[in-house]
């Protein structure tokens, strides 16, 4: 078993060895902040609509291309520190896609949104992109060519999908 080799007890130890005095003495000089802090601020946050920060649906997808901006113009860093992964069954970037997709679904189906909400994704954004960069460019001309290729495609998959959201949102009532 995965879960019993990689020792994750001795995390989980270590977690709660830290947090775990926090909340009881927070707990005792404050006896409503866990059900505030955890049923309030998370949960309702989450299903009602009477919080600010309200956006549409697509809010988080527009914002994808700028908050990935940084590392998908450091194609040569990302060449030196990205992470070559072995082939497998199901490959690390299906992975860390699906890890990528469920983080923004997650929160864009959320009632209240920040932008700091997406901090969970963008390490998984990071990982791909870098990837692609490691893959796509190289030393000769023809890897300036793919990555410009890539570039051009992700931004304008971006812009289109952007588009399509703003646009198409108000005729569905998804505001």
């Amino acid at each position: 078993d995965v879960f019993a080799k990689s020792h994750s007890w001795a995390g989980f130890a270590v977690f709660f060895a830290i947090v775990l005095p926090w909340y009881v003495a927070i707990s005792l000089h404050e006896p409503e902040f866990l059900g505030f802090f955890f049923w309030h601020e998370h949960v309702t946050r989450y299903v009602s609509e009477n919080f600010e920060h309200r956006e549409p649906w697509h809010y988080y997808l527009t914002l994808l291309p700028v908050i990935f901006l940084p590392w998908s113009l450091l194609p040569g860093a990302l060449k030196r520190i990205s992470i070559r992964w072995p082939q497998r069954a199901v490959s690390p970037q299906f992975f860390v896609l699906t890890t990528l997709v469920a983080v923004v679904l997650f929160y864009s189906i959320s009632k209240s949104k920040l932008v700091t909400y997406l901090m969970p994704a963008i390490p998984f954004g990071a990982m791909l992109i870098g990837d692609a960069c490691a893959r796509w460019t190289d030393a000769d001309e023809r890897g300036s060519r793919r990555f410009s290729v890539l570039w051009t495609t992700w931004f304008g998959a971006c812009a289109a999908l952007t588009a399509a959201c703003v646009l198409v949102s108000p005729l569905l009532g998804l505001e």
